[in-house]
């Protein structure tokens, strides 16, 4: 499977200028070298960058559990905000009332 296709089905864009002036150029500024990050994906506000090395080297099925692995991680469903949410107001509640 070429790189085209694994960017249909992961839903990832190239590099614009928008994104680049917005997240790629902080981070050349401090000194990393991201000229070999051509695509990208956003989950939120955050994004996530790829490079043609790496959609080369993993197959579809990696990068789908690679895809699911980050939504989770970087989307957290309403529930998942509401008990973090919790946790902090017990936590508040329990120790910081003494």
């Amino acid at each position: 499977m070429n790189v085209q296709e694994k960017m249909k089905k992961l839903n990832i864009q190239p590099v614009n200028e928008k994104v680049y002036l917005q997240h790629l150029r902080q981070w050349e500024l401090l000194g990393q070298d991201m000229s070999e990050q051509k695509y990208y994906k956003m989950y939120g506000d955050t994004p996530m960058f790829y490079s043609d090395d790496y959609l080369n080297k993993h197959s579809i099925d990696a990068l789908l559990k690679d895809n699911k692995r980050s939504r989770e991680m970087l989307n957290p469903t309403l529930i998942a905000k509401l008990l973090s949410k919790c946790d902090a107001w017990w936590f508040r509640f329990r120790y910081m009332k003494q």
